[in-house]
């Protein structure tokens, strides 16, 4: 077992050691996989395991007694729990400073099973009442591990092993994990069922690749993960990300002067999202990636790069089952849709097609200074796309993009490349496009303003920024130009209605939709 991932996983040239937590509910694995993974470590490494707590201040005999089925305890009155929960952080932080991080420094490696957060997963198991803020509140002052994996499986699976619980209690401890860490970039999902050495490897060959460093932007709120152990990896990892609003290209721009100096390098020290494990077997020798964050923690844009930071492929990820259907919609997209484009339009070629994962070819784009302009010639070329030649005999419109908007469109040497393929139709409303386009940019980035939107609309002469790839798009399309303004009206009521109010972008879009509607039908 000594020799399980160490040769891909050179620990022995690293001095610092590890703090590695394994959860997950009873039966899932954690004493088993903790006791492999201190015998694959024994080679290069020391390691000390610990099942809960560390144990530094004195506990009750009657807690140091070994039980089955801790969850059929008589729990704790809230004001006892409150006392225990308070002790038991005392330990972890006494302990922490003692024995835990003194080892690490000399290059051990600490392997908890279970970790604070199962006060939180399991309150019951510790004689805790169900629903109390204070393990979760104490869980964030105290210090953290540098990985937390979570041995997931079947909850009947599970249950065959150990049925101490019910499939519904492993199922809900499960979720809850998940909650806990979705955003956790340290946490580290691993199937259960797997074998033993196989999750080693994984869990060697994550902390491998999270001692590379990263710097995430912007601060407070971040959007993208960059690796800066090198000027160039720095640069190319930015390409993961497009900016379209006047803050987004001054940071971006200011950064890349900056990742082109290597001063980054003094400033990474956040991982990259656990993201990379997805796409770990499809990474170059010596390569890293750069991770432009979705709003979710299991959904993001990757960008591999080699060893000299060159990008040799574009990456999305989407490990949740919408996420995932969307990727197939996706897929679909692009090869009953998207094939149908003609230069200077193109779109971004499949390499890969994973459950829950597409790997493209890496696009060379350039920046857009005012990406709230439609292109004439992107206008054009969807409209052609939209064109059918027996929609007036069989009463159909053509195929669209479904999403056009400026996020979705890049520049390159060669025309536009345009991305994001989930929403495209064989049937889409006629001029959907444009005017998606247009409104989303109106919207979120505040121009084109209300009136020249309303006027390149309505056909005013001097908005010829709005006017111009509105006719483009409806003469290749094939479209009547005085159809425009009704078109309009009838894409702000369609999607006005299709907006939810449950995020801040749709919010501003219904806003923005209803101005433009009152005043299209008031004429001002």
């Amino acid at each position: 077992m000594a020799s399980i991932g160490m040769a891909a996983t050179p620990l022995d040239r690293v001095h610092r050691g590890r703090v590695v937590v394994i959860a997950g509910p009873d039966g899932s694995g954690k004493s088993t996989l903790a006791a492999a993974l201190a015998a694959a470590l024994a080679e290069h490494r020391k390691a000390r395991r610990f099942h809960s707590r560390i144990g530094v201040l004195p506990a009750r005999e009657a807690a140091r007694r070994v039980t089955t089925t801790p969850q059929a305890q008589t729990g704790y009155p809230r004001w006892l729990a409150a006392i225990k929960v308070t002790y038991l952080a005392l330990d972890h932080l006494v302990g922490w400073a003692l024995v835990v991080r003194p080892f690490v420094r000399s290059g051990g490696w600490v392997i908890f099973e279970r970790g604070w957060s199962d006060l939180v997963v399991d309150p019951s198991r510790y004689r805790l009442p169900s629903g109390g803020k204070l393990p979760e509140r104490l869980g964030r002052l105290l210090p953290r591990a540098d990985m937390t994996v979570i041995l997931e499986a079947p909850a009947t699976v599970i249950h065959e092993r150990k049925n101490e619980l019910s499939v519904e209690e492993i199922e809900r401890q499960m979720a809850v994990w998940r909650s806990l860490t979705h955003r956790d970039p340290t946490a580290l999902r691993l199937d259960a069922a797997a074998a033993t050495e196989t999750n080693v490897r994984a869990i060697l060959a994550a902390t491998d690749r999270a001692r590379a460093r990263w710097l995430t932007l912007p601060p407070g709120r971040p959007r993208v993960s960059i690796p800066v152990e090198s000027r160039r990896a720095a640069v190319a990892g930015l390409r993961v990300y497009q900016p379209v609003t006047t803050y987004a290209l001054a940071l971006w721009g200011a950064t890349t002067v900056v990742a082109g100096s290597g001063a980054l390098r003094v400033l990474g020290d956040s991982p990259a999202p656990i993201i990379q494990e997805v796409l770990a077997e499809h990474m170059p020798p010596g390569g890293t990636l750069a991770v432009r964050h979705s709003r979710r923690a299991d959904r993001a844009v990757a960008l591999l790069l080699d060893r000299n930071g060159r990008p040799v492929a574009a990456a999305k990820v989407a490990l949740d089952p919408p996420g995932r259907a969307k990727l197939e919609r996706e897929v679909t997209g692009l090869t009953r849709v998207a094939a149908r484009l003609a230069p200077p339009l193109s779109a971004p070629a499949l390499l890969r097609v994973e459950p829950g994962l597409l790997l493209f070819e890496p696009v060379a784009w350039r920046v857009r200074v005012r990406p709230w302009m439609l292109p004439v010639d992107v206008a054009e070329g969807v409209g052609r796309l939209h064109r059918r030649a027996d929609a007036a005999a069989h009463g159909v419109s053509g195929p669209g993009h479904g999403d056009l908007a400026p996020w979705n469109i890049f520049r390159t040497n060669a025309g536009w490349c345009i991305f994001d393929w989930e929403e495209a139709s064989e049937a889409a409303p006629d001029f959907e496009d444009p005017f998606h386009y247009l409104v989303q940019a109106h919207a979120l980035l505040g121009r084109p303003r209300t009136a020249d939107l309303l006027a390149g609309v309505r056909g005013a002469r001097g908005r010829s920024s709005v006017r111009r790839p509105l006719l483009a798009y409806a003469d290749a399309a094939g479209l009547d130009r005085a159809s425009i303004p009704g078109a309009f009206v009838a894409y702000l009521e369609r999607s006005r209605a299709a907006l939810r109010p449950n995020r801040s972008d749709r919010r501003r879009g219904i806003a923005a939709r209803d101005r433009l509607l009152e005043a299209m039908r008031t004429g001002r």
